[in-house]
C-alpha cells in the first residue's frame, strides 16, 4: 500500500452538458504543477462507487466524486493552498487536501470588487 501525492497549482474546470442517456462525467477538473497535469476530478451524476483511479504514481490521479460535492470542490479550489491530491493505492480512496496549516478561526478575505462565492 502506497500513499500518492500530487501538488498542484493550477486548475481548469469543465461543466459538461450531455443528453440524459450520458452516465459518465458532469464536471470536470484537471489539475496542473505548472504545466503538467498531475490529477483529474471527475463529478459523476450518480454517487461513484469508489473513490478514484490511478494512471501510475509517475503519471496523474483520477478522483470520482458525486456531482452534488461539485460546489465544495470548488469552494477548496477558490479558497485554500497549497493544494494536493492524495490517493491510497492500497484502499483506492483519495481526497483533495491542504500542504499547511490554517489558524483557527481565520475569515477568508472576500475581495469588495469579486463579491462573494457561495455555493
Amino acid at each position: 500500500m502506497a500513499i500518492v501525492v500530487k501538488s498542484f497549482d493550477t486548475y481548469t474546470l469543465r461543466y459538461l452538458a450531455a443528453g440524459a442517456q450520458w452516465q459518465n462525467a458532469r464536471a470536470v477538473v484537471d489539475c496542473y504543477r505548472g504545466d503538467t497535469w498531475v490529477a483529474q476530478l471527475q463529478f459523476l451524476a450518480a454517487e461513484p462507487a469508489v473513490g478514484g483511479g490511478l494512471g501510475s504514481p509517475e503519471e496523474f490521479v483520477v478522483l470520482y466524486y458525486a456531482l452534488a460535492r461539485f460546489h465544495d470542490v470548488v469552494d477548496i479550489l477558490r479558497n485554500e493552498g497549497p493544494l494536493a491530491v492524495l490517493f491510497d493505492t492500497g484502499t483506492t480512496t483519495g481526497e483533495i487536501t491542504t500542504l499547511a496549516n490554517e489558524k483557527v478561526g481565520e475569515a477568508e478575505i472576500v475581495q469588495p470588487d469579486r463579491g462573494s462565492y457561495s455555493p
